[in-house]
């Protein structure tokens, strides 16, 4: 037996242990047998102190305290060695609970039996701390709480905790009902892989538990039930291990159809629970309280499966199950299960080979898997090779096989897994955190494998949910008939990256789930390490089955697909290397509203697409947003390559720009062609296409709404056929521009309606513009000019409020050599092509004093030419227009 150095640190470092270990090693050849036994030593801190019975590797437990239906018991010390049994005897027969605790200063190490015929149970409290080696094992009539707390409360309000010396009178009547901790509790380790000591498996038959032959299942070879069980209690009962931190280290718990619960508690907190009459007990936990660390790990398995009624809950301040580890809550019969719950202040962690795993099959339901973390969640799997396992099994197996150990063990790598493989619904899987995380081929899936309905997949997350190589499905399985589950998720920010995927797919009779986002902020696909196969996006499928795919329906504020990204309906498949899949149900609809932009950019082939290659049709594409920009090939689409019919796109949109071969397409090769509306204020297209084109069928309808249209460098809008008639394309427009009207494509920009059959199976090519009257809003020239001489005479008029504008875009401008009378320029107004007089009047004085120049000394002594009256125009070799004047020069001094 090996033991973790902090454990044996803390054993070490206890006052008197190193006395204690000189005694045995001084006395040890002498009474060998009693100092083994004598680990188990009473105290005298209770009216009616117990009573340790020496017997051959044997230690009976009698005596104790009776108070009501509890019987107490009080010990310096309490280890049990290994080979060594302790039980508790000689129990009043109306006893329901047994509460013993440690009052030194030692924690218990148990590496042998603890036992007891009765069906109380037992409440063992040593806040020093408690280890159970591998060798450790319970023969339990009842429930085992093992704790480290320091005290336990009842329900008439009495306290016994490891302080009390109550050596007369009545100690508490009525039931526990929850645990308190001290100052640094201790901590709980279990490595327990002891056989069962309740039955033999080959005992037991679950009669009529296959729901899929009806015929009775042998388990003594059960796959879901290892032949070591670890710590055990009787089916429907509870263990219980709530202390510091909390670990299993390559430990197996298992309570059939009963509870587990793992609890880290801090300083001072505390624990409740409802009842403990003979059933499960009902744990309430405070979130407000401090908490510590529950690890498990290695190869630890936490079983609750059974008939029915199983329950798993982890409490802590962090959580964390990495390596082999699994936890499994399975119904074989008609009782509904309470599945597996994980609750962290701070963070849960689930890394590597861990299964955790709720399903039924039975016709009773299967439990959730839960996880509510105040922090982080983190889901971490490993590498892309588990993702490819997951669909090699689906594709290539029936329900029936799920139960077969190969099988079972390659979905046991999943992750997180809710299935029903029987009458009965699974159960689903909700995680509600601050951010979650998770990568490297991480699996969540959710499953209906029989007559029941496949569990939800829910994620409420506050912050960022980043999803990076990994799957999270909702199915119906091959050859079953429930339906499958829906994919729900709530969330500031959606980022899928390398391969991370989320997808529904109906795989059977059932009709698949839906995929519904709700994002705040922002949904992004960045998947710049692309894995062939494996693609990053939304993903509702039909396949194999006749079951209709479900829907995508996407809210965020924006959208971005930087890599290779899909938001996909699909009815059928084509797969490499097996082939075409062309029997199944309806695709689904996608609908996307975006309040800020949706962009698929990058480079990179980025689609959404409802498609379909079965006789089925594909369905809808709805579009809302302001802006919509699709660059470098990207493309929307419905399409059906099979015989049925293609779906409709519908786009609204204040502006949407296609660039670099960027596609809209709603397009069939037999089946009738889909449409598209577009509704915008502005659509732009560089070398980019809209298209319903069609090969053996009629070519589809396109209809678009908008101010503006432009096309650029061979831009097509096309409703062609290849051998059907010609679609028919509806435009109304404000403003048409770069492209034209043409019965065939050709290098410009074209909006076409072509058939291959020739021009009588042409379609019909419709384009509406604004009736505009060229002559609204032109102002009539006067008939009357005024006369040269008028000007002249008024020449000398120049006063106060006098002023002169030089108007239009291209106005007069000043020659450089030109200087304004008193020195001043003429400022450039800031309306474009006006030249006013300045705001300050006083800067331009009417008359001019005595002191000062006067106007005519001033002016003649200018070089100025007088600005001739233009009576004609030409048009230069730059094509402006040009004003002269053939008129004489004259003074400027003429009207003085």
């Amino acid at each position: 037996m090996t033991y973790p150095k902090t454990l044996i640190a803390a054993v070490w470092h206890q006052p008197f242990f190193p006395i204690r270990c000189s005694l045995l090693i001084l006395f040890g050849g002498l009474t060998t047998p009693i100092a083994a036994q004598a680990q188990v030593v009473p105290d005298r801190t209770i009216p009616q102190p117990s009573i340790v019975l020496d017997q051959v590797n044997r230690l009976s437990i009698q005596g104790g305290t009776i108070s009501g239906t509890n019987l107490f018991h009080s010990f310096e010390t309490f280890s049990i060695p290994e080979s060594i049994a302790v039980w508790f005897e000689a129990i009043p027969a109306n006893t329901q609970n047994i509460v013993a605790r440690v009052t030194g200063d030692q924690m218990s190490i148990l590496n042998g039996q603890l036992g007891s015929t009765h069906p109380a149970s037992i409440f063992f409290l040593n806040p020093n701390g408690i280890s159970l080696g591998e060798t450790a094992q319970l023969s339990l009539g009842g429930s085992l709480i093992a704790t480290t707390a320091s005290q336990v409360e009842f329900a008439d309000g009495f306290v016994w905790s490891i302080d009390d010396i109550a050596t007369e009178g009545l100690l508490a009547l009525d039931i526990p009902i929850g645990l308190q901790a001290g100052s640094n509790p201790g901590a709980i380790v279990t490595q327990s892989r002891a056989a069962s000591q309740l039955f033999s498996p080959e005992q037991i038959q679950l009669a009529q538990a296959d729901p899929l032959n009806s015929t009775p299942i042998d388990i003594s070879s059960n796959p879901f039930r290892a032949p070591l069980v670890g710590l055990e209690v009787r089916p429907g009962r509870t263990l219980a291990l709530v202390g510091g931190d909390v670990t299993v280290d390559n430990g197996l718990l298992t309570a059939p159809s009963g509870q587990i619960y793992l609890a880290s508690l801090g300083d001072q907190a505390s624990v409740n629970w409802q009842s403990i009459d003979q059933t499960p007990f009902a744990f309430e936990f405070d979130l407000n309280n401090n908490f510590g660390a529950v690890d498990v790990r290695g190869a630890s398995n936490l079983d609750v499966s059974g008939f029915g009624g199983g329950e798993i809950r982890l409490l802590g301040d962090r959580l964390n199950l990495q390596d082999q580890a699994t936890l499994s809550a399975l119904t074989l019969g008609d009782q509904t299960s309470r599945g597996i719950e994980f609750a962290a202040r701070s963070q849960v962690q689930i890394t590597g080979n861990v299964g955790v795993i709720t399903a039924t099959l039975g016709s009773g339901d299967s439990g959730d898997i839960t996880i509510r973390s105040g922090g982080k969640v983190e889901l971490t799997g490993l590498g892309n090779d588990n993702l490819q396992q997951l669909q090699l099994v689906q594709l290539t197996t029936d329900a029936r096989a799920l139960s077969d150990p190969s099988v079972s063990s390659a979905i046991r790598v999943v992750g997180l897994n809710a299935a029903s493989l029987g009458v009965g619904n699974a159960g689903d899987v909700t995680i509600a955190a601050r951010n979650f995380q998770s990568s490297q081929g991480a699996i969540i899936l959710t499953a209906a494998g029989g007559i029941g309905r496949g569990g939800d997949i829910n994620l409420a997350i506050r912050g960022t949910l980043d999803v990076s190589s990994s799957l999270f499905q909702a199915s119906s399985l091959i050859g079953s008939s429930g339906e499958a589950g829906n994919i729900n998720i709530q969330a500031t920010d959606l980022h899928l990256r390398e391969n991370g995927s989320l997808a529904s797919a109906a795989l059977g009779s059932g009709n698949g789930g839906d995929i519904n986002v709700r994002l705040s902020d922002t949904f992004r696909i960045d998947n710049a390490n692309f894995s062939p196969g494996i693609p990053a996006g939304l993903f509702v499928n039909s396949l194999l089955g006749s079951g209709n795919a479900g829907n995508i329906n996407v809210q965020a504020r924006a959208i971005e697909f930087t890599g290779v990204g899909y938001l996909s309906s699909q009815s059928g498949a084509d797969f490499p290397g097996l082939g075409v899949f062309d029997q199944a149900g309806a695709g689904g609809n996608i609908t996307i509203a975006a309040t800020d932009s949706i962009r698929l950019a990058n480079g990179l082939p980025n689609t959404i697409s409802s498609g379909s290659i079965t006789p089925n049709p594909a369905g809808n594409v709805s579009i809302k947003t302001p802006r919509l920009i699709l660059q470098a090939g990207s493309g929307i689409s419905v399409s059906n390559l099979g015989q049925g019919n293609a779906g409709v796109l519908d786009i609204q949109a204040e502006q949407l720009f296609l660039s670099a071969g960027s596609i809209l397409s709603a397009g069939t090769r037999v089946g009738r062609s889909g449409g598209i509306t577009i509704q915008a204020d502005d659509v732009r297209l560089d070398r980019s296409r809209i298209t319903t084109d069609a090969g053996s069928s009629d070519g589809g309808n396109i209809a678009i709404r908008s101010d503006t249209l432009v096309a650029r460098n061979n831009s097509d809008i096309t409703a062609n056929a290849g051998l059907g008639l010609g679609g028919r394309v509806t435009i109304e427009i404000q403003g048409l521009f770069g492209a034209s009207i043409r019965d065939r494509l050709t290098p410009d920009s074209d909006i076409t309606a072509s058939s291959s059959l020739g021009a009588d199976f042409r379609g019909n090519v419709t384009l509406t513009e604004p009736d505009l009257d060229t002559t609204t809003g032109i102002n009539s020239l006067p008939t009357e000019f005024v006369t040269v001489e008028a000007i002249r005479r008024n020449a000398c008029n120049w006063a106060a409020g006098s002023t002169f504008y030089v108007t239009g875009t291209r106005s007069l401008q000043m020659p450089p050599d030109i200087v304004t009378p008193l020195g001043y320029d003429l400022p450039q107004s800031d309306r474009p092509g006006i030249i006013e007089r300045p705001a300050h009047r006083e800067s331009f004085p009417s008359t001019v004093t005595s002191a000062t120049r006067s106007p005519t000394s001033a002016l003649t002594e200018l070089p100025v030419t007088t600005v001739k009256e233009a009576d004609h125009w030409h048009q230069d070799s730059h094509g402006q227009f040009v004003l002269q004047s053939s008129s004489a020069v004259s003074s400027a001094l003429d009207c003085l």
